[in-house]
């Protein structure tokens, strides 16, 4: 269906409310019959429907159509754009994604193309308010052009930038060799995928051979804010913007909910499961956090109390990355509470059995964080 644009609303009206010309109206000025029952009267007038019916729905659709012209000729709303970065003129935003609090990988400097490792050089693992901003702009505009506007704008705002590449000269890597648009693209999407823009994975945006690359950072009462910017221009075809920014906060505490031993017992009892969010483990692996501990103990404590119990821990992510990486996460992760169980707290691993379902089962939606949270956990199903 097309959009129904303000200058064819007379189109619609004329459609949908076909009024008789004048010069179909009756003889002698369309007048009347004087003395005509109330029937003969309606049926003599040029404007009248002699089915009501048909007159209320038509009248129905015009009111809907108008109400579609206005609400087609209302403005997008759009969120705010970052104050250290700005919007560069002409671009339209077409994505913004805050996580309150979290850790995320960030390219700070040269880096190798090829394996993706975010544990070689030029990459920085960095805690805070994580925001994703995407921008398209109409075709012809380059990256050069764009980076040269943001670097001038961000450096009269106090930012420091870091690290300025461009993948056809080479400095973006550490061989200094000169690389299509696609290795930045897949470096974006490491160690997991970026938010989809448009609904495509961004290495499917950035394929610019000209594409730059910008890090700066800016220290504030705050904390420090880090900014990531890889700028992807087209002589044809639409160029894009792609912003991370992490800015220092204070990670919120006393989150974890511990799940007690006698509660554990009767959800096993009452429903043979129970997710657990007190297990978490450190960004993008399955190494348990230390703050894990106390739930630990209290799933030790129940085994023990009843030796006949056995249990299997299943591993479940979000559905940020793909598909078998997340299925290989969650199953390291689950191995890495058995064995937990049975290295600190002595519970023999024949009663523990660790699965992994990656993404597979999810207790919610995972379109918002709060939803991904939910979804990323340790579950125990009892056997």
């Amino acid at each position: 269906m097309l959009p129904i644009k303000a200058d064819n609303l007379s189109l619609v009206m004329n459609d949908i409310l076909p009024f008789p010309h004048p010069a179909s109206y009756p003889p002698n000025g369309g007048g009347i019959r004087l003395g005509a029952s109330y029937d003969q009267r309606l049926s003599d007038h040029p404007f009248a429907f002699r089915n009501f019916d048909r007159l209320l729905m038509r009248v129905s659709l015009f009111a809907l159509a108008v109400a579609a012209v206005l609400a087609s000729s209302a403005p997008a709303a759009s969120a705010a754009d970052h104050p250290l970065i700005g919007r560069y003129q002409g671009s339209e935003q077409v994505g913004d994604k805050t996580t309150e609090y979290d850790e995320t990988y960030m390219i700070t400097g040269p880096v190798v193309a090829s394996p993706r490792d975010v544990k070689g050089p030029g990459w920085s693992l960095l805690e805070g308010r994580i925001r994703y901003l995407y921008y398209k702009l109409p075709s012809g505009i380059s990256a050069l052009a764009m980076r040269r506007n943001f670097v001038d704008s961000m450096k009269e705002k106090g930012v420091t930038v870091q690290f300025d590449c461009a993948v056809a000269k080479g400095d973006c890597f550490v061989n200094g060799e000169p690389e299509p648009g696609v290795s930045l693209a897949l470096l974006l999407d490491t160690p997991v995928n970026m938010p989809p823009i448009e609904g495509r994975v961004v290495r499917n945006v950035v394929k610019d051979d000209k594409a730059r690359y910008i890090y700066g950072f800016k220290d504030e009462a705050e904390g420090r804010t880090h900014i990531a910017m890889a700028l992807s221009g087209g002589t044809e075809l639409p160029g894009y913007i792609i912003i991370k920014v992490v800015e220092g906060a204070e990670m919120p505490t006393n989150q974890i909910v511990v799940v007690e031993a006698d509660t554990l017992r009767k959800e096993l009892t009452d429903k043979g499961l129970v997710n657990l969010y007190g297990i978490t483990f450190d960004f993008d692996k399955a190494e348990i956090r230390p703050e894990s501990s106390a739930q630990l103990e209290q799933i030790a404590s129940l085994l023990k109390a009843d030796s006949s119990l056995a249990l299997d821990v299943v591993g479940h992510t979000d559905d940020q990355g793909g598909a078998d990486y997340n299925l290989d996460l969650s199953r390291r992760r689950a191995q890495a509470v058995t064995q937990a169980l049975s290295g600190r707290y002595g519970v023999a691993s024949a009663r523990l059995t660790p699965i992994g379902k990656g993404a597979q089962q999810p207790v919610t939606s995972n379109a918002t964080e709060e939803g991904r949270a939910k979804n990323r956990r340790v579950e125990l199903v009892r056997r």
